[in-house]
């Protein structure tokens, strides 16, 4: 029978699919990433990175305006890549095509 190619994961932050063994590797680098990229505020258009999307919010005409409150996501994703240099964010290098092989008996 065929076989089948390793089952891919899509990434909750970009969309983008990866391999379920490399998928935390990418989120780790994604976050950070994530963080710093401008996204829209939804009320007045302007680019804030995401990190600062919660602050910016919370001073925004538009925003007081339509009664909005921040979502947490800033304070959220700051807690991730928090958690993630605490945990030692040494990118682990991983050689392609697998473990090297052993040596030869005899």
């Amino acid at each position: 029978g065929a076989t089948m190619p390793p089952r891919s994961v899509n990434c909750d932050l970009c969309g983008g699919k990866f391999f379920a063994h490399s998928i935390e590797h990418h989120k780790k680098v994604c976050r950070e990433k994530v963080g710093k990229q401008n996204h829209e505020c939804p009320y007045c258009g302007a680019g804030v990175p995401l990190l600062e999307l919660d602050r910016h919010v919370e001073k925004c005409t538009e925003a007081k305006a339509a009664g909005a409150k921040p979502t947490g996501a800033s304070a959220a994703l700051a807690n991730r890549l928090k958690r993630d240099k605490e945990r030692g964010n040494q990118p682990v290098e991983q050689p392609i095509g697998g473990g090297g092989g052993g040596g030869g008996g005899g």
